[in-house]
């Protein structure tokens, strides 16, 4: 059965700022299941943390503060990314869920070298490759997925002045990680009066990894709204200590979203490696990879390389570019581009089950087979490609009729 093409969003309000366990403490207030939570955190194999929430008054808000509580048996391993991932991979999760946290795992750790001038693999999690981080990241991503969040979206990051002290000694405010971060996904900044630390590395790292799209509020019909209470007591004049999660549905409409072009010119690549390199770039996370054919200087022919990604996954795709291509410099630029809804159903045909595609359009659906799916079908029948294609184009159009007719019933 086609589903309705109406997009599940959540909105992350930073009314007083985020953090890891305000993400976690929004979600739960917004529904989330806490007991799935649990259960689900409890597979990370991670040992002497117990999970619990209560509610709190934060000005004339009442909000959900989730606690991370550790024993005396917890794990305080100081971890590289590796080993975070490894636990991530480890754990029995939904795979969206494992994605986005991994996701913004990664993107700590390249906002981590970008500060220290090393390599993201290099990175020694301290405060964020703790025991209560690493639930407070893996508990987000797991209650977006609990509530069906299929998009997500952020204010601009609030920062002050001021300094901190960490693990790496006194810091600067906003912190270096957290301009980094911001500064990887191309986010904007709110400043703000005052000097405390509004937007802890962790969420801004959920941030920047996973929203779509940083700005004001997105045009949705509104479900739901969960606030999650900070550590920190209100400020005399501040606004209230909460991070506020809107959740809703975007109707059957494109969406607007920003991307990073990432460009190279080849003139001395091996033509028989750009298969691999196209593989490798959407493996790090390219939307889109392409070649057009130039003539560049004296005469040489030449290709010139574009991949595009979402601004939080485009270091990821230029780091992948300059290690698997000979150039020796990338161009980058933001685009906004529009994008229409769409969602994968499978249908059966006489043939074997097969992924459709189905887009929105202005004037009606269309549907358009996986051409994996495909290919694999015509080896495995021994039918031609364009007679599974057809057969696929028939099943769907035949879905389509079927579901029309039973909405106008």
């Amino acid at each position: 059965m086609v589903k309705s093409l109406a997009m599940r969003i959540a909105y992350l309000d930073m009314v007083g700022g985020c953090s890891g366990d305000m993400t976690l403490g929004a979600l739960v207030d917004a529904g989330a299941p806490f007991a799935e939570l649990k259960s689900g955190l409890r597979s990370l194999g991670v040992a002497g943390f117990e999970l619990r929430s209560e509610r709190q008054q934060r000005g004339a808000i009442a909000a959900t503060k989730v606690h991370v509580t550790l024993g005396k048996k917890a794990d305080h391993t100081e971890r590289r990314l590796r080993d975070v991932l490894a636990v991530i991979d480890n754990a029995d999760l939904p795979e969206r869920a494992r994605t986005r946290a991994r996701l913004v795992f990664e993107r700590l750790a390249a906002a981590e070298a970008k500060v220290h001038g090393i390599s993201p693999d290099k990175v020694h999690f301290h405060e964020v490759g703790a025991v209560d981080a690493i639930v407070d990241v893996v508990g987000s991503a797991l209650g977006f997925e609990l509530l069906g969040i299929e998009r997500i979206e952020s204010s601009p990051l609030p920062v002050t002045r001021g300094r901190l002290r960490s693990a790496h000694g006194e810091i600067p405010l906003p912190g270096p990680a957290v301009l980094a971060l911001a500064a990887l996904a191309h986010a904007p900044l709110e400043p703000r009066d005052g000097f405390r630390e509004l937007v802890t590395p962790t969420g801004a790292a959920i941030a920047t990894a996973l929203a779509a799209r940083i700005g004001p509020y997105p045009s949705f019909s509104l479900e739901s709204v969960g606030y999650g209470a900070g550590s920190r007591e209100d400020e005399p004049g501040a606004p209230p200590n909460v991070l506020r999660i809107a959740i809703g549905t975007q109707g059957e409409s494109a969406l607007p979203e920003t991307v990073v072009v990432l460009e190279a010119n080849l003139d001395n690549q091996n033509p028989e490696v750009l298969g691999s390199v196209f593989e490798t770039l959407k493996e790090a996370g390219a939307l889109e990879v392409f070649l057009a054919p130039v003539t560049m200087k004296k005469g040489r022919a030449a290709v010139v390389l574009t991949a595009l990604a979402e601004p939080a996954r485009a270091a990821l795709v230029e780091e992948a570019i300059l290690r698997e291509t000979t150039t020796l410099g990338v161009r980058r630029h933001t685009a906004e581009r529009t994008v229409l809804p769409r969602e994968i159903v499978t249908v059966e045909t006489p043939l074997g089950p097969a992924r459709v595609k189905i887009a929105k359009r202005p004037g009606g659906a269309t549907a358009s087979p996986e051409h994996d799916d495909c290919l694999a079908i015509s080896r495995a029948k021994k039918v031609p490609l364009r007679e599974v294609y057809r057969v696929v184009e028939e099943a769907a159009e035949k879905l389509r009729r079927s579901e029309k007719k039973r909405q106008s019933r």
